[in-house]
């Protein structure tokens, strides 16, 4: 992608009003615009990032508070929080759209997701966006070939029909709302929302085969900094399941794994909760076998008797490198 070209992805990524007021102006002054907004717009987005850290965890010590669901202690980093769910291709092909809910919620506040229902498929388009963004300057957009995107993603042959359902994915992650309230003490009204896409805006051109995605700076700044590397990409796109790679997040997103019901660590997988317990059973059984298999957890990793799951990772798979250094 050549500088003009460059400008005119940046362009169509702002809100259309935005857009016409600043293609009116010279070349020179468009670029000079473009730089100051993206500017204004990152350290913006890093001072509300920064303000809502300060605000949960105060000095930065936070009280360990166990999460309504997935056993995680709360606040720490928001990538541990999922709006992504293990869909069947039926559920895939018919999903609904969910308002207001709620995915984490504990005396320090709420997080609330609004959209199309998320699968692990569209969380695994957004780490390999995000395994990229992490090669080089910091950045928000990337813009080249889908090839490294699908490579990321464990393709070894595609065509036009994994293409149009990478794009499908950018589309669906473009339209969600992830809402964070933090509370205020002894009941007052709510001290902060916050409300933020996760994807900004996506263009594929065709002709030149290349892919822009421009990842919203507020949500890389309070939920994915400093959460993927091409290694985690690389090493959970080896996992066959939805269910292993849910699990895999969870895992890697813990710093210490404790016993626990099944149903609730279902609950932190976003698994269906009404499916019948065998099923669930299964699934998670299935799910732990897989990451034993590839050395994420150790062997004795699984049910102990009928309800209780004992999750023990490996001591390689605490240790997170960076395949390509930036």
């Amino acid at each position: 992608m050549n500088h003009d070209e460059d400008i005119q992805a940046q362009l169509e990524a702002l809100p259309p009003e935005l857009q016409e007021t600043i293609k009116k102006q010279p070349p020179g002054i468009r670029e000079t615009m473009l730089r100051l907004y993206h500017k204004s717009l990152v350290n913006e987005a890093r001072e509300e990032a920064e303000k809502i850290r300060a605000t949960i965890s105060p000095g930065g010590q936070a009280t360990p508070q166990q999460m309504w669901a997935p056993c995680a202690k709360m606040p720490s980093d928001m990538c541990r929080v999922s709006p992504f769910f293990p869909l069947s291709k039926q559920e895939m092909a018919r999903r609904e759209y969910v308002r207001d809910l709620t995915i984490t919620k504990s005396s320090w506040g709420e997080i609330k997701y609004t959209g199309p229902r998320l699968s692990v498929y569209e969380e695994d388009v957004l780490l390999a966006v995000l395994a990229l963004l992490d090669q080089g300057a910091p950045s928000y957009t990337y813009n080249g070939p889908l090839l490294p995107v699908l490579r990321l993603m464990g393709y070894e042959k595609y065509g036009g029909a994994d293409y149009k359902k990478i794009l499908g994915a950018l589309k669906l992650l473009i339209g969600t709302v992830i809402e964070l309230t933090v509370s205020r003490k002894k009941g007052k009204k709510p001290k902060l929302l916050f409300a933020s896409n996760i994807i900004s805006a996506a263009k594929w051109d065709d002709e030149k085969q290349e892919l822009h995605v421009a990842v919203n700076p507020y949500f890389a700044e309070l939920y994915a900094k400093g959460g993927v590397t091409l290694l985690d990409v690389q090493e959970r796109m080896q996992l066959k399941t939805q269910v292993a790679r849910a699990l895999y997040r969870f895992c890697q997103s813990q710093n210490n794994l404790t016993d626990m019901h099944f149903m609730t660590l279902a609950a932190a997988l976003n698994l269906d909760l009404e499916a019948p317990a065998f099923r669930t059973r299964d699934r998670i059984k299935k799910a732990i076998t897989e990451l034993v298999k590839h050395g994420i957890l150790d062997n004795e990793s699984g049910f102990r008797g009928k309800d209780i799951v004992r999750l023990a990772r490996t001591p390689q798979s605490r240790i997170r490198h960076k395949l390509i250094e930036g």
